[in-house]
């Protein structure tokens, strides 16, 4: 999600965007520095309250004397883009259609893991670590533990404020990912996404140390790939490469 803001962020004359996502009634938001937590949160609910009331409308944009702000509501989420007065409004359009597609997927994806929430247990999430672990094997040989150990850590940290469930997992010093002891009852329906997201991020930044030319997920995780396939742990990788 944070990808898709930053990328209609990048449309000259943004200053802000904010994503509501329905389902959850939660919001991810990249704002001016001087828009205080409290301004913010006051944004928030305005924002929700007015795609809530035009729930028939899918687009709007409103002219301030200094900007613009602009409503894209669709069913599952709805984005606010706050302008200034040079916003390029045609491509912004083209931007948000692009995302809207992805979003979907993705939204609809968190939705059906949400229904089976409730068969999450300990066994899968030593399974994801297991998966985790089985793909980190493809550096053997051209990192060492402790850069394993290093790596895994700062890409757990990146995410852990986006994926809370990640906290349920340790890092070992010879670098593998481990289930905490007493952790399991955390686990719940985003943990397969986290873990597909905490495994993209590694291979980010061992990409910019090694040739990870030949890396191929389902090869590696070939043991677990009916529980993966039905935990959608591969769909959650795909989609992540897709929105780069």
């Amino acid at each position: 999600m944070r990808k898709v803001l930053e990328g209609i962020r990048g449309v000259v004359g943004v200053s802000g965007v904010i994503l509501w996502n329905k389902q959850r009634n939660s919001f991810e938001k990249i704002l001016p520095a001087k828009i205080t937590d409290s301004t913010a949160l006051q944004l928030c609910t305005l924002f929700s309250t007015y795609c809530s009331a035009n729930e028939l409308s899918d687009r709007a944009i409103v002219r301030f004397k200094k900007g613009w702000v602009v409503f894209f509501n669709q069913p599952r989420f709805a984005i606010m883009v706050l302008g200034k007065s040079d916003l390029a409004k045609a491509t912004l359009k083209l931007v948000l259609r692009s995302t809207a597609s992805l979003l979907e997927v993705s939204l609809k994806h968190d939705m059906l893991l949400a229904g089976a929430g409730d068969k999450m247990t300990p066994e899968h999430g030593a399974a994801l670590a297991r998966a985790v672990n089985l793909s980190l094997s493809f550096f053997q040989g051209k990192l060492s533990r402790a850069d394993l150990a290093e790596m895994l850590r700062q890409s757990k940290g990146q995410l852990v404020g986006d994926f809370p469930v990640l906290k349920v997992f340790g890092v070992d010093n010879n670098g593998g990912l481990i289930l905490l002891k007493g952790a399991e009852k955390n686990i719940d329906a985003t943990t397969p996404r986290a873990c597909a997201r905490l495994l993209s991020a590694f291979l980010d930044l061992a990409r910019e140390r090694v040739n990870a030319a030949g890396f191929d997920l389902e090869k590696q995780t070939a043991e677990l790939q009916p529980l993966l396939s039905e935990l959608r742990f591969y769909l959650s990788f795909r989609e992540i490469k897709i929105a780069r």
